[in-house]
């Protein structure tokens, strides 16, 4: 993560158009350096000189954060493949959490009751991932249809038995879906910010949406992002953080309004968005709107003073690290998630204390975690190994983390959590 943001990237951004509304000429907020993508988990550890920054690692690209000051869209400038990123390398299952399947059975019950959803209906998923959300759908009787690229969880939606068309959502896609059905109800959970053309992306819902239907959106909350100082949530494959002011004017240049919004916890801090062809702007949104004015989140300002705070948390989190390596403490990883890789990545050479990650998920074990060369292995192994302290890379998920970690918060060992600024927590916060 770089300290100042240099003449070279202001001059990038100011030659570059904004994803969202096309304005040419955005501007520069933070500037993260090489990073590999944060999904791309490596069969075997790279080969590093000594000498060599994890930042510059091999097969790592420029992360660049930039501000809309038109429509108020926060944005990265790269864009890399998007079959590179969400190929067979992808290994990502939204199973993985107990929490969020339960977030997911009440949202699907939630959904069910609001729109009368019976036989005769069709629910969409857009990146349906394992099935983990149209599965709650399924039970009730519901006819489902999932789409997602990713050939891994896919694989396992099959196994649930989850029709899922293997692709990437298109409005090409969507239109040969709509000859022959068109979905009362299309979902879009933590993937319009991954979307390389958004335009093209909406333009589909609107081909395979019914009349009457709703598109419901869950994304992260960029507000969230900035007042928790979650800075490890910017990476490749998030391309857009939206506020409902940005997400608002991209919808309405395809003639759809945001007519209802429900905060919730997940991820840090999200918003679940209901649109539809129709305008039925509900209080909620128009408070959010005001808010979102009043805080100045369409002010440049705003996301200058964000990149601000993350520069001193991640200066403070390095130092954390080092000093507790000079005492001797034995320091790992919890969660191989994805904000984990930028958040190893931004630390420089204080990942090197880093001894190895651990987490539950099968597919990622005896895989490494790219520009830092950390090896991932199983939660068991905790018990085995009995690190002084786990870096909690899965923050979102503290809660459920720590109740399954109990014994070990017990026995005397302790979590960083390492934003918005980072704290030590023991057995005596359970």
């Amino acid at each position: 993560m770089r300290d100042t943001i240099t003449t070279e990237f202001a001059a990038k951004c100011a030659a570059s158009a904004c994803r969202g509304c096309g304005f040419a000429g955005i501007a520069a907020v933070l500037d993260y350096g090489q990073m590999p993508p944060s999904d791309g988990f490596l069969a075997s550890p790279e080969t590093l000189a000594p000498s060599t920054s994890p930042r510059q690692a091999p097969g790592s690209y420029p992360l660049e954060l930039a501000f809309c000051e038109q429509c108020g869209l926060l944005q990265i400038l790269e864009t890399l493949d998007p079959r590179h990123l969400f190929g067979a390398d992808y290994l990502y299952l939204s199973s993985g959490s107990d929490s969020w399947l339960e977030h997911c059975k009440d949202n699907a019950l939630d959904i069910i009751s609001r729109f009368g959803l019976d036989a005769g209906s069709l629910v969409l998923e857009t990146a349906s991932n394992d099935g983990y959300l149209l599965q709650y759908f399924k039970q009730h009787g519901i006819p489902v249809l999932g789409v997602d690229p990713a050939p891994e969880p896919v694989r396992h939606a099959a196994e649930r038995g989850i029709e899922t068309i293997h692709a990437f959502f298109t409005r090409d896609l969507a239109r040969s879906l709509a000859q022959t059905r068109s979905a009362d109800v299309v979902i879009s959970n933590n993937v319009l910010a991954h979307v390389a053309d958004i335009h093209d992306f909406i333009d589909g819902v609107g081909e395979v949406l019914s009349k009457d239907g709703c598109w419901i959106i869950e994304v992260p909350y960029v507000k969230a992002l900035v007042d928790g100082c979650a800075y490890d949530t910017v990476y490749h494959e998030h391309l857009c953080y939206f506020s409902v002011t940005a997400l608002q004017h991209v919808l309405s240049l395809h003639r759809l309004f945001i007519n209802d919004l429900k905060p919730l916890e997940s991820h840090g801090g999200s918003l679940r968005l209901y649109v539809s062809r129709r305008q039925q702007q509900s209080e909620q949104v128009t408070e959010t709107l005001g808010s979102e004015r009043r805080d100045g989140m369409q002010e440049l300002a705003y996301y200058l003073a964000f990149a601000s705070s993350a520069r001193t948390a991640n200066r403070q989190l390095a130092g954390l690290l080092e000093d507790l390596a000079a005492q001797g403490r034995h320091i790992a990883a919890y969660a191989a998630a994805a904000k984990g890789t930028v958040l190893l990545n931004c630390l420089g050479g204080a990942a090197r204390h880093v001894e190895y990650a651990v987490d539950r998920n099968t597919l990622k074990q005896g895989k490494w975690i790219p520009g830092v060369n950390i090896p991932i292995i199983s939660t068991a192994e905790i018990k085995t190994r009995q690190p002084d302290y786990l870096l909690l890379l899965a923050w979102n998920l503290r809660r459920e983390i720590l109740l399954q970690e109990s014994a070990w918060l017990r026995s005397g060992g302790k979590f960083i959590v390492p934003l918005p600024a980072p704290h030590i927590l023991s057995g005596d916060d359970l």
